[in-house]
């Protein structure tokens, strides 16, 4: 039975996906469980019943469209039922897309990954109860049953594609694991994909790679996976380095090590932009963990309310890292609450971490450890180092470096800031600065940094003075536009009173500096290292790291009371801010940055209005509106719904907008005393009009029938779709060309439609049709080497049917045909005022229609109809 539009939504973060259509060339095979015809996968009509029927058909070079619905591994023929080792394997050159409409709906062809959900489930009995936590998974006795794993990738490439499936209810009990998927020296393509509450008494609950397996992951969820050993969601393992691009990771458990992901034996995925949030360790790496020879690199990542038991509630790992742009935040664990980690960290953010004993933000493991452009505010341990801590007891003496980093409003009851102890290593720091950490005594330096080989240079400590040493130090109140501030109930939520937030009301301050701050030009050029990283992204790592963590340049010189910093000649003379932000020495209050731009022209009827925050504003009043004056002289007392309310969010999404109408917006900024307010400018944007045009065949080599491959008929007063059934089957094939269609190129097809006029009543027989256009930049006429038959046809394609009786000279027109014309007009040869031809081809055998064409007069020749945005 199929899946419903109201069916339990997997993950509320779904990726919508439309497409509508396989490529011109290749085969489809189709699946869907409601199908009750010939079930040889030739069309939805007779489309497999059981994927395993179609992967078993599916050859090189072909795509298997799946309908929406829940498909089993025990299912097809020659399978057992009940076989927990049947799985669905892939295949080179096989693209499997789930998320299809199929039959029941009126477009059958239609794609929507989120309304039609097609799910691949190893729950073979169909009796599998839904648990609270992933852990529960792996003692679930209605999972015995299960599938072992859903999915298996052995040796295959990239060609091997999963588009647009949820993974659920494997259940592997015997070694290796994975039991959502699992590959075996396979590099396989997955995109779109939800894995959840899948479970494994070994490895990978969600996914395993084993072996040399590389795969590809973008825009997939792992959520509520469980693992006894290692990786809730995902293992990586034996030289395994997959790529995962905006993936998220959500609530996902192990008993032991890594909740989210686990590496092991030489395992170095790259993960960019992806999310691990809610995932649960009972040993180390809440959100990820790995062996010490599985170095890490993860770009723009974000990891949010990850635990542990006992260390790296964000990630664990005595590998080197790489961590570049990545926000720790709310992870907590017995010992280093957002990482226990060594490597290379620029521009990171730890914020309201918490460990128990030591190191709330950042616990060094044992190697070099540079820290550059990060920022530390509002961590907390209950015993050692608030926001970093390192207690290297043994040899060799490695060194931790802190260059332009601030640890602020961080707690602990020894080393509010950093803890430095142990009996070797070298902790130094430059251009940071430590401010408003507190310890058991308060804010003193030593609360700031505890530790008798710790060395500051450059640097502004609260409570420092000359008889600490390295009088290049100071002790000045930094100046920061917003100083960070819990609330006075402490930094996140408190685990003790389940029914208050006491995060809500967290307010992390905005560390840009005042002008006339005594840390602006007060640091060391010299000690800034080379851009190794490429943080500006402009190839050139022989550069010192040329921005701060705004990306904003980061050398400039503002005129005195700062400039006690140290330049260097000749290429770097402009002197270094200390922290992570270089100030320009003029504050921007107002929102700027619109989006749209002002005065822009917009193509759709919808808007998310967004900009760049002024810089002392922590909330928004947003004026939006058809009248410039109205919304210039709005206030918030306004009631005509020119006023849309105050918000901390640096978006708003509008309502419906009208075409062609022109909006105007402003946004106000708010002070935290709620009463400063910055009236911003008056932005404005126009929606662009919808522009509808109509052309008709205009002469007789413009339009003609084909049947089969036989001679293309242009000369008659009518044209035909249908099949013609005496002796060997075979199809009817119309063509049409449209001329002089002033479409540009790239433009926004909203709606299209051909219509066609019946030439003679036809009360019996079905024809089921298809319509595409001729891909091609500018249709020519037919005859000649342009033979209707033979002509290259759009990868995008409409069904359109006719079961009712024709009646004579009636207009019919077809389902909207936007995506055939869009496919054209986004050609790269594609112009406005090209010519384009519609095929109105036979898809299986039936009755059949006569229309009339242009040789029966040209007020009854096919229209084409297009409705369009520029």
């Amino acid at each position: 039975m199929k899946t419903s539009k109201n069916i339990v939504r997997f993950s509320a973060i779904a990726v919508v996906l439309f497409v509508t259509t396989g490529m011109a060339n290749e085969r489809i095979i189709y699946v869907d469980d409601d199908a009750a015809g010939a079930n040889d996968g030739s069309k939805w009509e007779d489309a497999f019943k059981h994927l395993q029927d179609a992967l078993n058909a599916a050859s090189c070079e072909c795509e298997i469209w799946v309908a929406q619905g829940v498909y089993k591994p025990d299912l097809g023929r020659g399978i057992t039922r009940g076989d927990q080792r049947a799985t669905f394997q892939l295949k080179n050159g096989v693209t499997i897309k789930g998320g299809y409409a199929g039959l029941g709906e009126p477009d059958l062809d239609a794609r929507d990954i989120e309304t039609y959900i097609t799910i691949l489930s190893g729950d073979l009995g169909g009796n599998d109860i839904p648990v609270g936590d992933p852990l529960d998974l792996l003692t679930d006795t209605t999972r015995t049953d299960n599938s072992l794993q859903v999915v298996i990738g052995i040796e295959n490439d990239t060609t091997a594609v999963l588009d647009g499936f949820v993974v659920t209810s494997g259940h592997c009990v015997d070694w290796p694991g994975g039991g959502g998927m699992y590959n075996y020296r396979g590099s396989p393509t997955i995109t779109n994909c939800t894995f959840i509450a899948n479970s494994t008494l070994e490895n990978g609950g969600g996914v395993y790679n084993h072996a040399l397996s590389s795969p590809t992951f973008t825009d997939c969820v792992f959520k509520a996976n469980g693992s006894f050993n290692h990786g809730g969601g995902m293992l990586n393992v034996e030289s395994s380095n997959p790529t995962l691009t905006r993936c998220e990771f959500v609530a996902n458990g192990v008993m032991k090590d890594g909740g989210g992901l686990y590496n092991m034996h030489n395992s170095h995925p790259k993960i960019m932009k992806c999310t691990f949030e809610g995932n649960w360790a009972g040993k180390q790496g809440g959100g990820m963990s790995g062996f010490m020879e599985d170095d890490l690199t993860l770009t723009e990542c974000i990891f949010d309310d990850n635990y542990a038991k006992e260390r790296g509630g964000g990630i664990a790992t005595g590998a080197n890292v790489v961590l570049i742009n990545c926000t720790f935040i709310h992870n907590s664990a017995y010992s280093g609450g957002g990482i226990n980690a060594k490597g290379i960290l620029a521009n990171c953010l730890f914020i309201a971490n918490h460990a128990k004993d030591e190191a709330g933000g950042l616990l060094i493991g044992a190697g070099d450890t540079t820290l550059m452009n990060c920022a530390f505010i509002g961590n907390s341990t209950d015993v050692y180092g608030g926001a970093v801590c390192s207690t290297p007891w043994g040899p060799p003496d490695y060194t931790f470096t802190f260059i332009n980093c601030i640890f602020n409003s961080n707690s602990g009851a020894e080393g509010g800031g950093l803890f430095f102890g142990g009996h070797y290593g070298h902790m130094k720091l430059t251009n940071c600065i430590l401010w408003a950490n507190q310890d058991n005594d308060g804010v003193a330096a030593s609360a700031q940094i505890h530790g008798n080989r710790a060395e500051a240079t450059y640097c502004c400590i609260q409570g420092w003075t000359e008889a600490l040493g390295r009088t290049t130090n100071i002790s000045l109140d930094p100046m920061f536009l917003r100083d960070p501030d819990d609330g006075g109930d402490g930094w996140g939520d408190d685990p003790a009173t389940p029914n208050i937030d006491e995060g809500l009301n967290d307010d992390f301050g905005n560390l840009h500096l005042w002008p006339g701050s005594p840390c602006i030009d007060a640091g060391d050029n010299t000690a800034v290292p080379l851009d190794t990283e490429d943080l500006d992204g402009d190839g050139n790592t022989a550069e010192k790291i040329p921005v701060d963590f705004d990306g904003n340049p980061r050398f400039i010189d503002v005129p005195p009371p700062g400039g006690r910093g140290v330049g260097e000649p000749p290429q770097y003379n402009e002197i270094v801010d200390l922290g992570v932000y270089e100030s320009t020495g003029v504050i921007n209050v107002l929102a700027s940055d619109p989006i749209p731009s002002d005065g822009a022209v917009h193509e759709s009827t919808s808007a998310t209005l967004q900009w760049k925050p002024g810089e002392t504003a922590v909330s928004h009043d947003v004026y939006f509106g058809k009248n410039f004056g109205n919304v210039n002289n709005a206030n918030t007392s306004n009631k005509t719904g020119i006023y849309r309310g105050r918000q901390t969010e640096t978006s708003y999404v509008t309502e419906e907008l009208d075409r062609g109408q022109t909006y105007y917006w402003r946004i106000d900024e708010v002070e935290p005393d709620g009463t400063t307010i910055h009236k911003g400018n008056i932005w404005s944007f126009t929606v662009v009009n919808e522009i509808t045009v109509e052309y008709q065949v205009s002469s007789s080599e413009d339009d003609g029938y084909v049947l089969g491959d036989a001679s293309q008929h242009l000369d008659t007063n009518y044209l035909r779709v249908g099949s013609y059934s005496l002796g060997e089957v075979r199809y009817y094939t119309s063509g049409m060309v449209f001329r002089g269609v002033n479409v540009p190129q790239g433009a926004e097809i909203v709606r299209a439609h051909l219509r066609i006029r019946s030439y003679d009543s036809r009360l019996t027989g079905i024809v089921y049709g298809q319509l595409q256009a001729e891909a091609t930049d500018n249709a020519g006429a037919f005859g000649g080497f342009h033979q209707i038959a033979s002509v290259p046809k759009t990868n995008a394609a409409v069904n359109w049917d006719h079961v009712e009786p024709w009646s004579a000279d009636e207009w019919y027109e077809s389902l909207d045909i936007a995506k055939v014309v869009q496919e054209v007009v986004n050609r790269g040869g594609w112009s406005a005022n090209n010519a384009l031809a519609i095929l109105y081809s036979t898809r299986s055998e039936g009755g059949y229609r006569n229309f009339s064409s242009f040789d029966r007069g040209n007020d009854s020749a096919p229209v084409l109809e297009i409705t369009y945005v520029p």
